[in-house]
């Protein structure tokens, strides 16, 4: 499933319109548009943060990579394939991953937040 189809999804179970999804997320109606009509084939990451807030999802519902698998399903349930691109992981990443397969969901949700912030703050402080 596409990050199109998984946002047509969730705002289906959450009866929102594309209208609503624009209003709660910030973003512009014509951006939303754009992106479910499949004009933009790939969301900034800014993007994608403000639509998973709006959607209350964490950001790592619209992601696909090796990273996101092993912080979502943990390192031990990967398949194989996975498990070997993690091991050209930096260490501190792993230890990282493993301290936070011990989170709450709750938690989990928090931290990943706040990268989010930590990585909006980063890409504004580039801009000045």
């Amino acid at each position: 499933m596409d990050t199109i189809q998984k946002i047509e999804v969730l705002m289906k179970q959450r009866n929102m319109t594309k209208y609503k999804l624009a209003k709660e997320s910030g973003l512009p109606q014509s951006t939303i548009t754009s992106l479910m009509s499949g004009r933009i084939k790939n969301p900034s990451l800014e993007t994608l943060t403000k639509i998973s807030n709006a959607l209350e999802v964490p950001i790592s519902h619209f992601l696909d990579d090796p990273i996101t698998r092993f912080l979502e399903e943990g390192y031990h349930e990967n398949p194989p394939v996975v498990q070997d691109e993690m091991s050209e992981i930096d260490e501190d990443v792993r230890a990282l991953a493993r301290e936070i397969q011990d989170l709450n969901s709750g938690d989990k949700k928090l931290l990943k937040d706040m990268i989010n912030s930590m990585r909006e703050r980063g890409r504004e402080a580039r801009k000045k």
